[in-house]
């Protein structure tokens, strides 16, 4: 069983990236300032988070997953537009959209943040997969791409219309697992 002290530690440390990230932006994320910021030492760090890319990725994920609704007894249909809200509100969020924005820029520069977007997607459409239904990567990838891209290219937010044209396209493109 893990050590309660330790969680209480990880968490405190994300909570203070995920402020400092929202202050201040990626760019000027640091080790230095992450420790200053969570009192915590800098070696603390190093050992959770062997890259500041491991921190930001882990900042996305712990509050992009903690909004991943359950798969409880409803149709395919609410369970999807249920994650796809679940989506805006994560891209919508300030410390998750500058931790997302933030290893997008540097993904083309270095294979780390790449290596860290790429295990977030993959992480997500997992949780779909479990939690909606089965979907190809590809699929996948056309039924959120468009969510992204609107709230971090365009600089729209997601409305409504948008999801419901997404949850038809999705649920045309689940895989049947139900005779």
């Amino acid at each position: 069983m893990a050590d309660p002290r330790i969680q209480r530690t990880k968490n405190h440390v994300l909570a203070a990236a995920g402020r400092l990230l929202t202050e201040n932006g990626a760019r000027r994320l640091t080790y230095t300032r992450v420790a200053a910021e969570a009192s915590v030492s800098r070696r603390t760090l190093y050992v959770y988070w062997p890259t500041i890319e491991y921190l930001i990725a882990e900042v996305f994920s712990q509050r992009e997953l903690a909004e991943t609704p359950g798969a409880e007894d409803s149709t395919s249909r609410q369970r999807m537009t249920r994650f796809l809200e679940s989506v805006r509100a994560g891209l919508q969020d300030p410390i998750e959209n500058a931790a997302l924005l933030s290893l997008l820029q540097e993904a083309s520069r270095g294979r780390e943040s790449h290596d860290r977007l790429q295990e977030i997607m993959y992480t997500r459409w997992n949780v779909f997969s479990l939690t909606v239904g089965a979907i190809s990567a590809d699929n996948y990838a056309l039924l959120v791409g468009p969510l992204f891209y609107a709230q971090l290219v365009q600089r729209i937010q997601v409305t409504d219309k948008l999801i419901s044209r997404q949850v038809e396209f999705g649920l045309r493109e689940l895989e049947p697992v139900e005779v």
